[in-house]
């Protein structure tokens, strides 16, 4: 991908790693000399928040009814159509959206099995409602992987 944005994010993203990682090496430093005076509860939350600062990652879930544009909204978000959108209601299952250079989707069923595709007409196979309007059960998670550098 030669996109000179997705290079500017991508750096972006890397130098706000690089900040978060000295800050969890000053936080973590804090935290001996409070624990030194024993600020022990003080000491516990620091070291929670430095866990959840070395991973930046965020989870955003969407919620609404069948037919409400939750696939569309997450489309617009990634500026790509990696979910699929029809007029009916289609997704039937929970889809985590992630980084990579390329579109692709890894599904893994209940039996552990794992299905890689390129693209994501996959999709339409295990993560659609059927005729009945059901979802299928054998399958555990469903991955879209974007080329969006805030992923």
């Amino acid at each position: 991908m030669d996109n000179p944005t997705y290079y500017s994010q991508y750096f972006l993203i890397s130098g706000l790693q690089k900040v978060a990682m000295k800050i969890t090496d000053s936080l973590l430093s804090t935290s001996e000399l409070l624990e030194r005076n024993g600020n022990f509860q003080l000491v516990q939350d620091v070291r929670s928040v430095c866990k959840h600062f070395s991973n930046l990652a965020f989870r955003v879930a969407v919620f609404a009814p069948f037919n409400h544009g939750k696939s569309t909204l997450l489309n617009a978000l990634v500026g790509n159509r990696a979910l699929p959108v029809k007029l009916i209601p289609t997704t039937g299952t929970a889809i985590s959206i992630k980084h990579d250079r390329e579109l692709h989707v890894r599904i893994v069923t209940a039996d552990g099995s794992e299905t890689q595709a390129k693209g994501t007409k996959i999709l339409e196979k295990f993560a659609v409602l059927d005729g009945d309007r059901r979802m299928r059960e054998d399958v555990a998670t469903v991955e879209v992987f974007c080329p969006y550098p805030l992923l």
